[in-house]
């Protein structure tokens, strides 16, 4: 049985291309749900990490 492998490298850079938008809306998502809570000078990068701890 032969195999098509011509469609092996969009399906590799579909899934790369939706893990990567999926991450930017999930850091979306989780820091304007907390926006109001956030102190003044914590930048959004300070946010991400301390809420990964």
């Amino acid at each position: 049985m032969k195999v098509n492998k011509g469609y092996k490298g969009n399906w590799i850079r579909f899934i790369i291309f939706t893990l990567v938008v999926g991450l930017i809306v999930g850091i979306f998502s989780v820091t304007s749900d907390n926006l109001p809570y956030l102190p003044d000078g914590v930048t959004t990068l300070q946010f991400v990490i301390s809420y990964s701890d």
